[in-house]
């Protein structure tokens, strides 16, 4: 297990094959709430796109594989995004989001907001929208 802190409204702990997304509650109350809103936009976000309301969209994101009540737990599939910053930042690609934006997915298009999940371009923090 690893632990990446970098984010400001969650903590996530990365395993083998999934990350578990926590609410951050070291920075200040208002970062918590958020990181709270961001399980819960990422959660319904995920349900609204693969399941029995489908609108095709949902090949563009990282699966869900459950999400608490509340927002206090998120656990997703593990995306390569290390894989993808090496051919952004070392291999010097250029990437265009274009297809993930235009369906509703924009927001913080960062690429470390982007990894391979079954070596397709995924995004895996969707939690702003």
């Amino acid at each position: 297990m690893r632990i990446d802190d970098s984010g400001c409204t969650r903590v996530v702990l990365v395993f083998e094959s999934y990350v578990l997304k926590i609410p951050r509650f070291t920075y200040s109350w208002s970062h918590f709430l958020k990181g709270l809103l961001a399980n819960m936009q990422e959660r319904d976000c995920w349900k609204w796109n693969s399941g029995k309301y489908e609108k095709g969209d949902s090949h563009l994101l990282c699966p869900v594989i459950w999400g608490s009540w509340g927002g206090w737990l998120l656990i997703m599939k593990r995306a390569d995004v290390k894989r993808h910053l090496d051919e952004v930042y070392k291999e010097k690609r250029k990437y265009c989001y274009a297809t993930i934006i235009n369906a509703g997915f924009g927001g913080d298009d960062k690429p470390e907001n982007y990894g391979y999940l079954n070596n397709k371009l995924v995004k895996v923090d969707y939690g702003s929208q």
